[in-house]
Formats: structure tokens, sequence, C-alpha cells
């Protein structure tokens, strides 16, 4: 194995890292609360918000969105520096991407459990494809303003990203999502949607039954 191809790895591997950090667990404990004994348990920026407050919900969210650009962020400046190819200049930064939200999920330091894969997925999505980071963001922001649902603001700013970028690949990049510079990149835009949506299988089964909790936008303590 060439020295580029172990660092890769070691790339990989570190964003799964990065992504493991339970931020929300951590944030929740110095003020003297287990996050994950309290409302959902989820140890995501919504619960830590309900929870403790709207501003320490935010700064759990920025926090797992950082989480997730910088490890991609590296790998999309570093990769092609290690080597000439494809994978350096369109997988590895995938790769990392999928690394540090399957880190968020599947944390190793919570025994593989964790968040819900929004924040951390959003901060590596928008190294990979910004424009539709914004769309994404922008579905969010109207969904939760107008119904006041995080979970169907999520699973449907996901989706927004998804046709995004594809909408940008095909017309505006004239070229096919399933092009070698793209392929992996359409494949983690499925798989992390379809993760999302199954992360909120709960919050779903609730928003059918019309008893999942609104968040109160104006709380801020």
């Amino acid at each position: 194995m060439a020295i580029s191809e172990v660092i890769a790895v070691g790339g990989v591997a570190a964003s799964y890292l990065a992504g493991s950090i339970p931020f929300g667990v951590l944030v929740a404990r110095s003020r003297g609360v287990d996050i994950r004994q309290v409302g959902s348990g989820n140890t995501g920026a919504t619960n830590v918000g309900r929870a403790l407050g709207r501003r320490w919900g935010m700064l759990v969210f920025c926090l797992d969105f950082l989480k997730g650009l910088f490890p991609v962020l590296a790998a999309r400046f570093g990769g092609p520096r290690l080597g000439a190819g494809a994978f350096f200049e369109f997988d590895l930064p995938v790769l990392c991407a999928l690394a540090a939200v399957l880190g968020h999920v599947f944390s190793v330091w919570l025994g593989f459990r964790g968040g819900k894969a929004g924040a951390t997925g959003l901060g590596a999505g928008a190294v990979l494809s910004w424009p539709a980071m914004l769309a994404g963001a922008a579905v969010w922001l109207v969904i939760v303003a107008v119904s006041r649902y995080v979970s169907l603001g999520t699973i449907l700013g996901g989706v927004g990203y998804v046709v995004a970028y594809v909408v940008r690949t095909i017309v505006f990049q004239q070229a096919s999502p399933f092009d070698r510079e793209h392929v992996a990149m359409t494949i983690f835009c499925a798989f992390v949607v379809a993760l999302v949506v199954f992360r909120h299988k709960d919050n779903i089964k609730r928003l059918l039954a019309g008893t999942e909790s609104k968040v109160e936008l104006s709380r801020g303590s």
C-alpha cells in the first residue's frame, strides 16, 4: 500500500473519530444534565435546545456542523496533494463525509449510538456542494418556520439537498449524476437521506399521529 493510500485511510478514520465527538452530551454535561436521560434522549441539537434553551441547542448545532465540515474540507484540499486520479479528487472527500456522518450517528464514545445525522450531514454536505447545502438549509428554515417541526424540516431539507445537487449536476454542469466524478457523491446523497429518514422513523410515526413536539422558536434561555 502506497503512503498516500495509508494517509487516505487514516483520514477516513480521523473523520469518523471527529464525527464521533458527542458535543450534545458534553455541552449538556457541562450544565449538569445527562441529555440521554432527558426528553427524547437524543444527543442532537434539538433535544439539547429543548432541555437547556435555544442558545445551547444552537451551540451544539454549530459544533456538530463543524465536525462534519472540517474533515471533508481537509480531504477536499489535501486529497489532490496525496496523489493524482479521481479517487483522491472526488472519492476521498465523499468517504470522509460519510465517515463523519456515521461517526455522529454511531459514536464510538457512546456505545455506537448518537444523533440523527442532520447537522453533521449538513456540514459535510456544505463542502461537497455548497449550492445544494444552501438549498437544503432554505428548505429546513421554511419548513421549521411554518410547521415548527424540526424533524420534518430535517427530513425535507435532506431531500432538498439531493434534489438541488442532482438538478445542478444535470442542468448547470450538463453531466450525469452517475459520471465518474459524480457517482460517489450521488451514492452518498442517497445513503445519507435514507439514513436521516431511518433515524427519524419514530418522529415520522409521531408526525403521522399528530403527537410530534413542536419547537419553541422564541425560547432563548
